[in-house]
C-alpha cells in the first residue's frame, strides 16, 4: 500500500494527508480495513482530481485484505420479566455461591476442620526452595531458622538452589543435614538468575508442596506449618506471608540453633530497601503490603492478589507450577519475576491466600548496602513484566497492542465454515479494544476454512490458528481456551460476527467488579449475506434459577479465565448443548451479569448445529441440567421425580 501513496506530489501528499488520507492510513494500521475504505470513498469526493489514485489504493487493500464494515452496538428491546421461572419448585433453595473471586474463606474453614479432626498429624512432604547467590552468613541463619521449624522435621527436605556462588556454600549447609533432609543444586555464574535457580530448585524437589525463602529470609519458628496445614486440605492455592526487617550483626548462627528465641532480640531497623518496604510510625521498615492487604480483607477482595505474592516468602504447589511452566527465565534482572509467575498462577484459576503471621526476618545486608541494584533492575525488567501482564503499568506504555500476554483472547471453535469464518474472525480484529489475540481451533475442517485463515491471517500476530482431528465442539472450545493468553476469554463462533464495541461493552461493567466470573449481552439475526433478519430473542435479566430451566445466556459472552479453569471445562462427549453446560458451571464459580446490548450478530442457516441436530440439542438440555444439578448438590432432592416440563 505505502508505494501508492509516494506517486503522489510532495507538497500536494503534505495537504491530503493532513486528513483524510491520514485517516486511511491509521485505520489500515490498525487493521480495520472496511473503515479503510470509507474513508478512501470521502477523499475521492473531497479531491476529485486524485479519484484515480484513491481507486487504485482502495483496489489494493480489497484485493488483499478482509474488508467488511461492522456495526456497533445499541440498547436491546427490553421488556418486564418473572425474577423466577414458573415452573422452578418453591422448596428448592439453591446454595450460595463459594470461593467467588479470591475469596479463599472456605479453604479456611476446611483447614480448621481439618486440625480438629487430625491435629499436627501431618503426612505431606514439604520442600523448602533457597536460591543463593552468595550471602553465605545469611544462609547461615536462614538454615538455622529452619531447626526450629514446628513442622516434622521428616517430612521437610530444604533444597539450596546455587546461583554460581563464589562464597563455600557447601560448608554453610553440611552443618544442618542432621536436623533434616539437604539438597544442593548449582548452575553456573551467568549474572542474575533468579527465576533460573528457583526453577532448578523445584525441579531438585522431592515433594509437591513447594516453600520459597529468599536467602536473607529467616522464617519464624511455626512458618513451614502454617503454609503445609493449608497444603492439607487444598492443592489450587499459592500462599505468602509477610517480611519484618531486622540486623543480625549482633547475632550468631549457633547461638540461633541453640536458642529459638534469640531472633526476637534482633533489632528492627530502617531498611536500605526504598523499593519493597515503607517506613512506619515507629521509624523503622515495614512491608509495603501490609495495609493493602489489611484493606482488601485480607486480600479476599483484591481485583489482583497476584501482586502481593513476592517469592522471599511464598508457597505454591508443583501441580500449579508445572501447569504454568514455572518462572518466566527471560527476567535476568531484579524484580518483577515473582508477580509474573503469579499473575499465571492467578490467570489459572489459583487462590492467594495472605497469612499476615506467617513472617519472615529479612536480615539488613551486613555490609550496610545490597550487592543487588534494585532501581537498574527494575529498568531492565518492568518493559518485560509490560509484555506479560495487562495491568498495572501497561496503561503507561505508548503502544495499544501486539504484546505477548493481552488483555483479551476471542477463540473461535472452527469447522467447515469457508464461508464465513474470515467475516468472523476479522470483526474479532476490529474491535474497539485493540489489546487482544483470537485463537482459532480448526476442529479437522473438510472445506477451504483453513487454508482461507491461513491466507488472511498467516502472518497476523494477534491470530493463532490450532489444528485437531474432529473431535467435535467441545474439545476444539476447551483446547482453544486453554491456549489463549489474555485474562478475559470471550466466544465467538465461525459463523458469527461481532459489534464493533462488544468486548468494550462487556470489559466495563466486568473490570468494576473482580466477583463477576461472566458478561453478556444479546444479539440481532443476520442471513446467510450477513443481512439483518430481526431482533435477537433476549431475556433481560439474568438468574441462577432462571439458567437452571433454560439457556438465557446469549451471544456475546465474555468471561475469566480464572473462573473457567475452577470449572471442568467444555463438556466433550455432547455434540451440542456445550455452551448451555459452559455457563451453568461459569454461574456456579462467580456472580454473572447481563447487559442490555445487542453486541452479536447470530447467523441463521440450515447448516446450524442447533438445526441440523435439533432433537440432540433438546436431550443435551436435559442432560446439562442433570449434571448442574449433581454439581450443587441438588440431584437427591427430587428423587427421580421430573420437574421441568418437556
Amino acid at each position: 500500500m505505502n508505494k501508492y501513496k509516494v506517486s503522489l506530489k510532495k507538497g500536494q501528499m503534505r495537504n491530503i494527508s493532513s486528513g483524510l488520507l491520514q485517516d486511511a492510513n491509521k485505520c489500515f494500521h490498525l487493521e480495520e480495513y472496511g473503515d479503510c475504505v470509507v474513508a478512501y470513498n470521502k477523499a475521492k469526493q473531497k479531491y476529485p482530481q486524485w479519484k484515480d489514485r484513491f481507486e487504485l489504493m482502495e483496489k489494493v487493500v480489497k484485493n488483499r485484505y478482509p474488508v467488511f464494515n461492522y456495526k456497533y452496538s445499541y440498547d436491546a428491546q427490553v421488556k418486564s420479566v418473572h425474577e423466577y421461572p414458573k415452573n422452578f419448585p418453591e422448596w428448592l433453595k439453591l446454595p450460595p455461591l463459594r470461593g467467588v473471586a479470591n475469596d479463599y474463606t472456605f479453604i479456611e474453614k476446611l483447614r480448621d476442620q481439618w486440625i480438629q479432626k487430625n491435629g499436627k498429624d501431618y503426612t505431606l512432604g514439604a520442600s523448602i526452595i533457597v536460591p543463593v547467590y552468595n550471602r553465605s552468613i545469611e544462609v547461615d541463619f536462614v538454615l538455622a531458622g529452619l531447626v526450629h521449624q514446628t513442622y516434622p522435621k521428616h517430612l521437610m527436605e530444604v533444597v539450596i538452589a546455587d546461583d554460581g556462588s563464589k562464597e563455600d556454600i557447601f560448608k554453610v549447609y553440611k552443618k544442618y543435614e542432621k536436623y533434616f533432609s539437604v539438597k544442593y543444586c548449582r548452575q553456573d555464574d551467568q549474572g542474575y538468575r533468579l527465576a533460573e535457580a528457583r526453577n532448578m530448585g523445584v525441579r531438585c524437589a522431592s515433594h509437591d508442596s513447594i516453600i520459597i525463602l529468599d536467602s536473607d529470609a529467616i522464617p519464624n519458628e511455626e512458618l513451614v506449618e502454617k503454609y503445609m496445614q493449608f497444603f492439607h486440605v487444598n492443592r489450587n492455592i499459592a500462599m505468602f506471608g509477610l517480611r519484618h526487617y531486622v540486623t543480625v550483626e549482633q547475632l550468631r548462627p549457633e547461638d540461633f540453633v541453640r536458642d529459638k528465641n534469640l531472633i526476637r532480640k534482633a533489632k528492627k531497623i530502617k531498611s536500605e530497601n526504598n523499593v519493597t518496604a515503607n517506613i512506619g510510625d515507629a521509624g523503622y521498615s515495614t512491608d509495603w503490603r501490609c495495609e493493602h492487604i489489611e484493606k482488601s480483607n485480607q486480600a479476599k477482595d483484591e481485583k489482583l492478589p497476584y501482586r502481593f505474592f513476592v517469592g522471599a516468602n511464598c508457597a505454591f504447589t508443583r501441580e500449579g507450577f508445572n501447569r504454568i511452566g514455572g518462572y518466566c527465565e527471560e527476567f535476568r534482572a531484579w524484580g518483577f519475576e515473582d508477580q509474573e509467575f503469579g499473575y499465571r498462577l492467578c490467570r489459572e484459576g489459583v487462590y492467594f491466600i495472605a497469612l499476615n503471621d506467617n513472617y519472615v526476618y529479612h536480615q539488613e545486608p551486613l555490609a550496610g548496602k545490597n550487592d543487588t541494584d534494585r532501581k537498574l533492575g527494575v529498568s531492565i525488567t518492568k518493559p518485560l513484566f509490560i509484555e506479560k501482564c495487562p495491568f498495572i503499568y501497561r496503561k503507561e506504555d505508548a503502544k495499544q497492542y501486539g504484546f505477548e500476554a493481552p488483555l483479551v483472547s476471542i477463540y473461535v471453535p472452527l469447522f467447515n465454515r469457508e464461508k464465513y469464518i474470515v467475516e468472523c474472525i476479522q470483526s474479532a480484529l476490529e474491535q474497539t479494544i485493540k489489546d487482544l489475540e483470537v485463537v482459532v481451533c480448526d476442529d479437522g475442517s473438510t472445506d477451504r476454512s483453513h487454508e482461507l485463515v491461513q491466507r488472511y491471517f498467516g502472518s497476523n500476530k494477534r491470530v493463532r490458528l490450532l489444528y485437531q482431528q474432529n473431535t467435535g465442539i467441545g474439545a476444539a472450545s476447551n483446547n482453544a481456551v486453554r491456549n489463549c493468553r489474555g485474562f478475559y476469554i470471550g466466544q465467538l463462533d465461525a459463523d458469527d460476527v461481532l459489534m464493533k464495541d462488544a468486548v468494550e461493552r462487556c470489559l466495563e461493567v466486568m473490570e468494576k467488579d473482580t466477583k463477576l466470573s461472566l458478561v453478556y449481552g444479546t444479539t440481532e439475526y443476520i442471513d446467510e449475506n450477513s443481512e439483518f433478519v430481526s431482533h435477537g430473542w433476549n431475556w433481560p435479566m439474568f438468574s441462577r434459577e432462571y439458567l437452571l430451566t433454560k439457556m438465557i445466556v446469549h451471544h456475546f459472552r465474555l468471561f475469566r479465565k480464572r473462573d473457567y479453569m475452577r470449572t471442568s471445562g467444555f463438556d466433550e462427549t455432547i455434540k451440542n448443548a456445550v455452551d448451555y453446560d459452559m455457563m451453568l458451571k461459569l454461574a456456579e464459580v462467580g456472580e454473572v451479569h447481563h447487559l442490555n446490548k445487542v453486541l452479536y450478530q447470530y447467523r441463521r442457516h440450515n447448516l446450524m448445529t442447533t438445526v441440523v441436530h435439533n432433537k440432540e440439542q433438546k436431550v443435551n438440555n436435559f442432560i446439562c441440567i442433570n449434571n448442574a444439578l449433581k454439581r450443587l448438590g441438588l440431584s437427591a432432592e427430587f428423587n427421580g421425580k421430573a420437574w421441568l416440563k418437556r
